[in-house]
């Protein structure tokens, strides 16, 4: 055979075995990003809960310094509540920082701001302190909350209008005022939210008597054409299908 020939031979050799490989290569590639595990939030009935007549008004839970936190010491407070978890890998450390720089710009006017887990078996006094200290958090107006998860799920559902499941937790701030009353909730992920909400902060600061009219829903305040909720344990199961899907 001539050097042409042999020459010729060689290339389809060489490119039969490209064609044989980089699909594998592709598929291989295609194989090494194991999907991520999500967690979609959901609130099962509970036959057992409280009649509204029985709903909460205020609570005490376990601060990061291991004393009891009650929220009565929030009277005449401006306050922003978030709910997570400390071993979420994704989502909670971005929304964490951002009540880092909430607390930085509206903390000496006031304002103070609650995390409140809801993987408390896993997140005890000492493991909140840990992670509280990653981000300078002044225990005068920044606390982290632990305790019973069944009470906590009250707390959110009840004082907060928030749905919550182990592990599982809307991706929002809820604003309350001096008096109380949520005012608010909105997606710490969205800016155009956040700057509603500043706006709102700023608002609820000057207040110096309660609004003629309470607010129908926190929803009203973010997005108009949610359902209304907090009335009932069945105003939770709607709120749930609303409910953003966070990693676990």
């Amino acid at each position: 055979m001539s050097r042409t020939g042999i020459f010729a031979a060689a290339v389809v050799l060489l490119a039969g075995g490209v064609l044989l490989i980089v699909p594998q290569l592709i598929g291989r590639n295609a194989r090494t990003a194991p999907p991520v595990e999500t967690k979609t939030l959901s609130v099962e009935p509970d036959e057992s809960y409280p009649s509204k007549a029985e709903w909460l008004t205020k609570y005490t839970l376990t601060e990061r310094s291991g004393k009891n936190f009650n929220s009565e010491t929030l009277a005449g407070k401006v306050h922003v509540v978030n709910f997570f978890f400390t071993a979420c890998p994704t989502a909670c450390p971005l929304q964490t920082q951002k009540v880092k720089e909430l607390d930085r710009e509206f903390g000496a006017s006031g304002v103070h701001f609650l995390s409140i887990t809801c993987d408390p078996d896993t997140d005890t006094a000492p493991v909140l302190q840990q992670y509280a200290k990653k981000y300078d958090a002044d225990p005068d107006r920044w606390v982290f909350l632990t305790g019973d998860f069944a009470y906590i799920r009250r707390v959110a559902a009840e004082i907060y209008w928030s749905p919550l499941s182990e592990r599982g937790h809307r991706e929002d701030f809820v604003v309350v005022d001096k008096w109380g009353k949520v005012r608010g909730n909105f997606p710490w992920n969205h800016p155009e939210q956040i700057t509603s909400l500043k706006e709102l902060l700023a608002t609820l600061l000057a207040e110096t008597e309660p609004p003629a009219e309470s607010p129908a829903t926190p929803e009203a305040t973010a997005t108009a054409d949610e359902p209304d909720a907090g009335n009932d344990p069945a105003d939770a199961e709607e709120l749930s299908e609303q409910a953003a899907t966070v990693s676990e």
